[in-house]
């Protein structure tokens, strides 16, 4: 399974969001989980999203373990202005370039 997460960070406070994301890292594996890759716009709007993160678990029952178990208190992701999950469903890539 994989899933597309948007973060929007307030004030473009970036620095804060590594950290965050470094405990999260440590969650996400305890569930199956893991980052497979971070994009972020080279020139991001100031409403975000300032990074795109692809994340792939084994299962769904793994992701919302992982959801369930991360911190979300105010202190710590007070930084966080908007994450937002895709759930993505890979289409391979044989099928979708055959033609029909």
């Amino acid at each position: 399974m994989h899933y597309l997460v948007f973060i929007t960070v307030v004030d473009g406070r970036l620095d804060l969001l590594r950290d965050y994301e470094r405990h999260a890292r440590e969650v996400m594996r305890r569930h199956g989980g893991d980052v497979v890759a971070v994009f972020r716009p080279p020139n991001a709007p100031e409403q975000g999203p300032h990074e795109v993160h692809v994340l792939r678990f084994a299962d769904a029952r793994g992701f919302a373990a992982f959801r369930a178990d991360l911190p979300r208190t105010a202190g710590q992701a007070a930084f966080l202005e908007s994450l937002q999950f895709l759930e993505l469903e890979e289409v391979p890539l044989d099928a979708y370039f055959a033609a029909d």
